[in-house]
């Protein structure tokens, strides 16, 4: 896969250079470092499978956490071989029609809602969806996936992203206007909506889904914690995750 608009080209569309690491090197070095997790990312994680689900295996022996973030593109039975392996996933859902991947990534969405579902029923999950200028951001069509993601859970976070003009195209950045209208419709179905890539008031922030209490202030790397282990102080509502 291959995306005309990505957002991180400079790091997954380029060869890095090259340098071998041993599974066991990299758990190593984690101990070092008192880094307690390892996120599974750039470029597209399935493609090195094999390494990654070798690493999360020994990771997870020695109580590390393991985290997925992927285009979702993988099938059955190695996705069923990773779980239980890992302690979360984020998963892009980059629209929520066929066109859109075979004009614009290859493939088509199937596989990908297919994911989801799948993980959604194992582990934590977070699902990332780019809203493009003129190709993807009718509200319309946006709603239409939210309503899905509610009927599996409606307690998943979702993250809508602003695009801006990067790699191979030069549509220009996503509407403010249509992101605030994007997130309103989210919120209408989802308990936990945030805005990346757009500064607006709130947006990235967490409330309780029961009483509306703001549980967790975010700006930019700069978070505050209100929870009162892993509830709502003030109605007690356990939120979605772990903290």
């Amino acid at each position: 896969m291959s995306c005309v608009f990505c957002q991180n080209w400079q790091i997954s569309q380029q060869k890095p250079e090259l340098r071998e690491f041993k599974p066991e090197e990299i758990i190593e070095t984690a101990l070092k470092k008192d880094i307690d997790l390892i996120a599974y990312t750039y470029s597209e994680p399935t493609v090195f499978y094999e390494y990654m689900l070798e690493t999360a295996e020994i990771a997870a022996e020695k109580g590390l956490k393991n985290i997925l973030v992927s285009n979702g593109f993988i099938n059955q039975k190695p996705l069923e071989g990773l779980i239980p392996f890992l302690d979360a996933a984020n998963i892009d859902l980059k629209a929520f029609n066929n066109n859109f991947y075979q004009d614009n990534c290859g493939g088509g969405v199937e596989p990908v809602k297919r994911t989801i579902e799948t993980l959604a029923r194992e582990i934590h999950l977070e699902v990332t969806t780019l809203v493009v200028t003129d190709l993807n951001d009718d509200l319309n069509e946006l709603e239409e996936l939210f309503k899905w993601l509610a009927q599996i859970n409606s307690q998943i976070p979702l993250h809508l992203s602003r695009y801006h003009p990067a790699y191979k195209l030069n549509n220009p950045p996503t509407d403010l206007e249509k992101m605030k209208k994007a997130y309103q419709k989210a919120k209408k179905h989802l308990d936990h909506v945030y805005l990346g890539n757009a500064i607006i008031e709130n947006t990235a922030d967490t409330y309780c889904s029961s009483c509306g209490r703001k549980l967790i202030k975010r700006k930019a790397y700069q978070v505050e914690n209100m929870l009162d282990q892993n509830r709502c102080p003030d109605c007690g509502t356990e939120l979605y995750g772990e903290f």
